[in-house]
């Protein structure tokens, strides 16, 4: 997502799209950056484990090209490097009587599978609820997501997405006053085939103003 070096997160492990822009632990959101604002990511997810043997790294960057739009590029490596780009636009911006609604465009780039979704959030108290649908020309999935606040800079991050080769997710999410934010998250596979998911994502953010 962004501009001509914009990127963003969205991740494939064992084949399968983990991470996405502007999302929770894996869905990908309604949610955009504030206009103009840069954000750089680190990620590392594995089976039941961060940082093992089958563990694989991702870097993820995001840009906020105006108040609709966000563009990203991802670089991954699973056997050799891959940069895929994706996309989001928002169709319909949060009010007090509607939720934010955001269409868009993932892992798209040579040896990558296009995936588009329609997600929408919505904010009720210190919740924010998220509901969707993410696929490909094949096949679409329901996706849900929940985010409580705990505190000013403290999230707790509960997501989903249907299919067998999917997972629900917890996670939390916190912020620090002058330094990076972190996600630690666990999956629970959809089908008891598959094993279990570990992630732990650490995002820098900037904001130039640019955009706006």
């Amino acid at each position: 997502m962004r501009l001509a070096l914009v990127l963003v997160g969205i991740l494939a492990i064992s084949g399968l799209v983990l991470a996405y822009p502007t999302s929770l632990n894996v869905i990908p959101t309604a949610d955009l950056l504030d206009p103009g604002s840069l954000r750089m990511e680190f990620e590392n997810d594995g089976d039941s484990r961060v940082f093992s043997a089958d563990s694989e790294d991702y870097w993820l960057f995001e840009m906020a090209v105006g108040p609709r739009l966000e563009m990203g590029v991802d670089i991954y490596d699973a056997e050799e490097t891959n940069y895929m780009t994706n996309a989001k636009y928002a169709l319909v911006m949060e009010s007090d009587r509607s939720p934010a609604v955001s269409f868009g465009a993932l892992d798209i780039g040579e040896g990558g599978s296009p995936s588009y979704y329609l997600a929408a959030a919505k904010d009720f108290g210190r919740s924010r609820l998220h509901a969707g649908g993410i696929g490909n020309r094949h096949k679409a999935n329901p996706m849900l997501g929940w985010e409580l606040e705990l505190t000013e800079s403290s999230w707790l991050l509960f997501d989903w997405i249907d299919g067998e080769e999917n997972y629900l997710t917890a996670g939390i999410y916190f912020e620090t006053k002058s330094g990076p934010a972190f996600n630690f998250a666990f999956g629970f596979p959809n089908s008891s085939a598959n094993s279990n998911l570990a992630l732990v994502n650490v995002s820098w953010s900037w904001s130039s103003g640019w955009g706006r």
